[in-house]
């Protein structure tokens, strides 16, 4: 069964994953890392992004700088590195003439 950790606004510095507080030393390697806000546009990207790490499910919300613990903040970027990757394969192939068989 999995289990669901809820990344907000207002969590407690004992919680998993800590709000980005400016001026803080954040040097330290303490399995966390500062992200930036997530795009937010209030109708598509509105929702929080939910990531799933070995059963663990994250909900990271959308337009708040967070601290986050590596891994999910890994997987955040990998998505994103990705769907850039396929944006811009799909615009080259676009760009190529097409080919009609009969």
């Amino acid at each position: 069964m999995a289990t669901k950790k809820e990344i907000t606004e207002n969590v407690p510095v004992e919680e998993e994953v800590k709000e980005v507080t400016h001026g803080e030393n954040t040097e330290k390697d303490d399995g966390y890392v500062d992200h930036a806000p997530l795009f937010r546009d209030g109708q598509r990207y509105k929702d929080p992004l939910n990531v799933i790490i070995n059963g663990v499910k994250y909900s990271v919300p959308r337009g708040v700088p967070l601290r986050l613990p590596k891994v999910v903040a890994e997987v955040i970027d990998q998505s994103i590195a990705q769907d850039a990757y396929a944006h811009e394969l799909d615009q080259q192939l676009q760009k190529q003439p097409q080919v009609t068989v009969f």
